[in-house]
């Protein structure tokens, strides 16, 4: 199957203008920003990474993985017709926080050795791992064997989803930019708006190739 990247873009819209309760759980995230912002940013991936700032950083990956695991049960529920709310989330977030770390881990090791060796590799890793947290959340899948069924659903669709995910990745970028104009808390607006939107798009995009029809 393919993805229809139009549906996946445009119809997370419509369901975060009905459903407001996809606003909650990034709040979390959002405050941890915050937080972070606050910090002072040292210089090089090595002193990044073992600094408060990196900690704080990687504290803000860790939860936003949660969220996002919470997020995307959500957005399950919504395609099957239901109207979630946070507590849904909530719910997903308390049952399977382990898995989600474990998840959050690999893939931010991925990304950080990924990132040292000349960027690209890391780049790479972060797209073979995009439908992670839908797979663990509609499957019921650990994360070693999520980030495995991830790896080669992508591997065998690579275009459609290196299409995807390039239009998906410039659309919240240029919305992260034109937001963290607002001085101190625009960072924070676009986690709260974009993380929704991104869980859902994933979610709908992954159906999408698994022949789902919602």
């Amino acid at each position: 199957m393919a993805i229809d990247i139009d549906e996946a873009l445009k119809k997370p819209v419509g369901i975060l203008e009905d459903n407001y309760s996809f606003f909650v759980l990034p709040l979390i995230p959002a405050a941890i920003d915050l937080l972070t912002g606050s910090v002072r940013r040292p210089g090089g991936m090595l002193g990044l990474f073992f600094s408060a700032y990196g900690l704080l950083s990687f504290l803000a990956f860790l939860v936003g993985i949660w969220v996002m695991g919470g997020l995307v049960r959500m957005a399950e529920e919504q395609l099957r017709g239901g109207r979630p709310d946070y507590n849904v989330g909530l719910q997903v977030i308390s049952e399977r926080w382990a898995d989600f770390t474990v998840a959050a881990v690999i893939i931010a090791v991925g990304t950080f050795v990924g990132l040292l060796l000349f960027i690209i590799p890391g780049l790479l890793w972060l797209m073979f791992v995009a439908f992670t947290l839908p797979i663990m959340v509609v499957k019921n899948l650990d994360a070693v064997a999520a980030i495995g069924e991830s790896i080669n659903l992508i591997r065998e669709n690579l275009n459609d989803v290196f299409l995807y995910l390039l239009v998906l990745v410039v659309l919240m970028a240029l919305v992260d930019f034109v937001l963290s104009l607002i001085p101190y808390i625009g960072g924070a607006i676009a986690t709260i708006i974009i993380d929704p939107y991104a869980a859902l798009s994933v979610t709908i995009a992954y159906h999408q190739l698994e022949g789902g029809d919602f």
